[in-house]
Parts: structure tokens; C-alpha cells; sequence
């Protein structure tokens, strides 16, 4: 493509001749000839691309000349010329194919090259609504454009000079280093998506792509997926919001099947409760009743032991059964009294089925406000549980008091509770495998929990290696 020098003319006096077309036999001056040398030094460079021509009015007077700057549609050279308008716009005319008599710079070919690369790109990213920046090959921003201001709030002069990765969040820091280094060795880098701070300290999310570029820089360009990304945290977010709220009706589905399950072992239990005393009351009634007269006396009085017996463990069942319909509907209440622990302790231990084998380890006297019937019903209840798990072993029973509370504890011989079902025992209609056919309802323990709960204390189990060990806790003065 032939490069033809714009002629900047300044001032200058016309020719002492006029210039006249050689003749096709006249020697071609050499071009140097024919450049003419300006007081005022003019710079060397190239100046763009030319749109028009200027030339002075056909007919005017060498005197009437004004400076005229030709200009063509190519990368120029400006030079200093001397001459017409008329000599000017012939010459150029003539001397088309200058580049092989101009001396040509390859320097300022590469120069233009990139200038006008340049500024196609800056024009480009001016108006981009994307962010985009050059950076040189340390990482330091040296142009960016208007997204900046408008996505993160920092203007071109707060960026030029800044490290950009001291932007980037610093848990996405190593993946954005990364990067930068695949793009300064010449590696393209598509959809890096980091975080990055904005002027007002807040976080956006940014997607990148990096390349190399003239200079060498590496140009990035970048897009605001905040929105986008927020949306899918949000998805995210109700996605996982909504598997816990399955899991939970899962998990309370699967609860109240085993309560319903629990409720009719309870039931089952109850029936047998029931049916037990009910029948051997009956039996020994209908004996007594027919054959008294002819029955040894001991009989008749074991007899009638046994319905007194079993009279007395129908009437605990019947009271059981009231306290649970009274605890469901959330009526149980304690009525507070002056008691003393020990003595009552050692009551309900005489009336026990299994008193032979029943020890207290206990301070002469223990004090304490508490509702004295709840109480017995707790350390019946506990008594009957050692019995059934460990009816042929030892029973312990211990107080222990402090200021602040008492502790009575039973412990037993027995199999023992599995570690995974020691949190279990209190619940209610929860029997234990071991103990067989002699399993209560399963709601004497949680009857206990719910009698210590009502006077502030509570009720648990001690692992041990040997035999079960179940604590109540109580308050020596119920908080108000």
C-alpha cells in the first residue's frame, strides 16, 4: 500500500519558479531534492488517517497562497514542503508510489499499528457496559474504563497504579493469581468468577477473561453476574431450606408412627395391667365365696391377702392411667409441702414387694417443699423398674442432699441399659428388650421425668458397668 506524507505548510514564500510537469525523457529528481527544508522543525510521526484535500482557487496569484495541508486515506508521514497548492496536489498525484524512494521506518509502522489498535479498543471498551482493564505484567492496573465507576464505584484516577489482585477477595485470591499467570504466558482465560470489593466495602460477584495483548499487557475484561449469582445462592439456599423442612416432616412422620406404635405396646400393657389383678381378684373372690367354710385358714388368709395385694396394684394402675391422661393434656400439677425425704423413702421401700433385698444409704433426715405423693409415686416407680429388670439381684437406694438440692438414686444388678438407649429412658412408653414378658406400660419412668420436672429437678441415667443406675434430681426449695 503506498504511503504518501501529508504536507504540513507553514508560512513559506511561494517558488522563485513556477513548477511545470517534467517531460517523460527528464530525469526523475530524487525525492530528497524535492523536500524542502522550514525554518520551524516539524515532528516526524504518523498522524492518523486523511479525510479531504485543500487546494488554493484555480487562478490565484502566487501571492494569494495559504498554508495547505494535504492528507490521504492511509497511514501518513508529516513532512515539511515547499511549493503551490497546485505543485503540492500535482506532485502527490504524481509521486503515488513514493514508498520506494521515501525511506520507511519499520519502527513507526509497528508504532501505528499499535496505536490504532489502540484506540479501536479503548473506544471499543469505552462503550462496553462491561468492565475492562490493561494491566502490565505485574498486575498493576494501567487504564480501565467507565464500567468501574458504575459497577464497583472507583473512578479511573483511585485505579491506575493499583495492584489489582489487592480488589480481589481474599478467598478467591489463589484461583485470580492463577489466572493472571496463564494469561501472562499467553494462555486465554475465560470465566474466572471472583469476588471483588467495591468503593462503598461491599462484595460483587465478577466473571473474567484475560488474555496477552500488544506492549506486552494483558487485557481483561469482566462481568457483573451479582445479580445472577445471588440468585442462585438464594435457589440454593430455599433449595437446602426446603430439604430440611422434608427431612423434618420425615423425621416427625417417622416420630409419630413410633409414638402411635408406643401408644399401642402402652395400650397392649395397660391391658395386661388391667386384665392380671382384675382376674386373680375374681378367682380368689369365687373361691372364697363358695368354699370358704371348708377351706384351711391359711388359705383363706392368703387369699385374702391376694386381693388386698392385687386390689392395691389395680388401684396404682388406675391412678397411672390418670396421671397420663392429666399429663397429656398438660393438668398434672405439684402441690408443694414440708417433706422429709428420708422417712418417705423408707415408707414406700417397706411396702415393697422386693423390701428384702432393698438397702437406703441416707442422712438421718433430708427436707425439703414437695408434693409428698408424687414423690412416693417416683420412688415406688423406680423401685418396680429394678424389680423387673433385676428381680433376683441387690437394690441400692441413696440420698444425698446439699443446699442447693437432693439427689435419689436407685441402682440395681441387673442387664443393664445400652449406652445408645441411656437418653431414651425417661420417654414415655419406652420398655426396655431385657425385660420380657414382666415389662410394664412404659410410662412409669416417664411418669418419674414428669413428677421431677414439675418441681424444677430432673431425672437421667448414669452408665455403669454393671446393672442400671437412674437419678433424680430435686430442688431443695421449688423456684417460684
Amino acid at each position: 500500500m503506498a504511503r504518501v506524507g501529508a504536507a504540513i505548510i507553514s508560512s513559506l514564500p511561494p517558488p522563485r519558479t513556477a513548477w511545470a510537469p517534467r517531460s517523460a525523457s527528464a530525469p526523475r529528481r530524487p525525492v530528497a531534492a524535492r523536500m524542502r527544508s522550514v525554518s520551524t522543525p516539524v515532528r516526524r510521526g504518523w498522524s492518523g488517517w486523511a479525510s479531504a484535500v485543500a487546494a488554493r482557487p484555480t487562478g490565484a496569484p502566487n501571492a494569494a497562497w495559504r498554508p495547505t495541508v494535504a492528507v490521504c486515506r492511509c497511514p501518513i508521514r508529516t513532512v515539511a514542503y515547499r511549493g503551490t497548492t497546485s505543485e503540492l496536489t500535482t506532485q502527490l498525484g504524481r509521486d503515488a508510489d513514493v514508498d520506494d524512494r521515501l525511506p520507511v521506518d519499520q519502527n513507526d509502522l509497528a508504532r501505528t499499528a499499535t496505536l490504532s489498535t489502540a484506540d479501536g479498543l479503548h473506544s471499543f471498551a469505552a462503550a462496553s457496559p462491561d468492565l475492562a482493564c490493561i494491566t502490565d505484567l505485574q498486575g498493576v492496573i494501567t487504564s480501565t474504563n467507565q464500567a468501574w465507576r458504575s459497577v464497583l464505584g472507583w473512578t479511573r484516577h483511585e485505579l491506575v497504579g493499583y495492584p489489582f489482585l489487592d480488589l480481589v477477595h481474599e478467598d478467591d485470591l489463589d484461583r485470580a493469581r492463577a489466572a493472571f499467570d496463564e494469561a501472562r504466558a499467553g494462555r486465554t482465560v475465560h470465566d474466572l468468577t471472583t469476588r471483588w470489593t467495591t468503593a462503598d466495602h461491599e462484595w460483587r460477584w465478577l466473571s473474567w477473561s484475560m488474555t496477552l495483548g500488544p506492549g506486552p499487557h494483558v487485557y481483561a475484561s469482566g462481568r457483573d453476574l451479582t445479580d445472577r449469582v445471588q440468585q442462585q445462592l438464594e435457589t440454593a439456599r430455599r433449595a437446602v431450606e426446603l430439604r430440611a423442612e422434608l427431612d423434618d416432616e420425615r423425621a416427625t412422620v417417622a416420630e409419630l408412627r413410633e409414638r402411635e406404635r408406643r401408644k399401642d405396646t402402652y395400650l397392649s400393657a395397660v391391658s395386661h395391667e388391667l386384665r392380671t389383678p382384675v382376674t386373680l381378684i375374681q378367682g380368689a373372690v369365687d373361691t372364697l365365696g363358695s368354699d370358704w367354710h371348708q377351706l384351711p385358714a391359711d388359705e383363706v388368709a392368703e387369699l385374702e391377702t391376694l386381693v388386698v395385694d392385687q386390689t392395691q396394684r389395680l388401684s396404682r394402675v388406675i391412678a397411672e392411667l390418670l396421671d397420663v391422661d392429666r399429663l397429656s393434656r398438660g393438668q398434672l400439677t405439684a402441690v408443694l409441702d414440708p417433706v422429709e425425704l428420708v422417712a418417705l423413702v423408707q415408707e414406700v421401700i417397706d411396702a415393697s414387694p422386693a423390701s428384702d433385698r432393698v438397702s437406703l444409704v441416707a442422712p438421718d433426715e433430708v427436707h425439703l417443699q414437695a408434693d409428698a405423693g408424687q414423690l412416693q409415686h417416683v420412688v415406688r416407680n423406680l423401685l418396680e423398674n429394678a424389680d423387673k429388670y433385676a428381680p433376683e439381684g441387690a437394690v441400692c437406694v441413696t440420698i444425698d442432699a446439699d443446699r442447693r438440692c437432693v439427689r435419689i438414686g436407685v441402682r440395681d444388678q441387673g442387664p443393664g441399659i445400652p449406652t445408645t438407649s441411656l437418653e431414651r429412658v425417661f420417654e414415655p412408653f419406652w420398655r426396655g428388650d431385657s425385660a420380657g414378658a414382666s415389662a410394664g406400660s412404659g410410662m412409669g419412668l416417664a411418669l418419674v421425668a414428669e413428677f421431677a420436672r414439675l418441681h424444677g429437678g430432673r431425672a437421667w441415667a448414669e452408665p455403669v458397668s454393671r446393672g442400671a443406675h437412674l437419678i433424680v434430681e430435686l430442688p431443695v426449695e421449688v423456684p417460684a
